[in-house]
């Protein structure tokens, strides 16, 4: 089953915790399934611009949407 997951900028100001505790009780987006089963992951500047490190991030994207894929328990552990 797919999971649900909202993508946290963490880059610049607010920290990428503050942003989540805002979407998680903002009346717009706490209804969101990802917000609901904690499908939050912080991805930063470095992860998001192309470089050799672009291949991590697709690993640390790819983890919580296929823990199967990775023998992983559905919690990402």
């Amino acid at each position: 089953m797919l999971r649900d997951l909202a993508i946290i900028s963490d880059y610049g100001t607010p920290t990428p915790e503050r942003k989540e505790k805002f979407l998680e009780t903002s009346k717009i987006t706490r209804k969101l399934a990802a917000f609901r089963q904690k499908g939050l992951l912080a991805v930063s500047c470095d992860e998001v611009t192309p470089s050799p490190r672009s291949a991590q991030a697709v690993l640390k994207n790819a983890k919580p949407l296929h823990p199967w894929a990775f023998d992983l328990q559905t919690d990402g552990s």
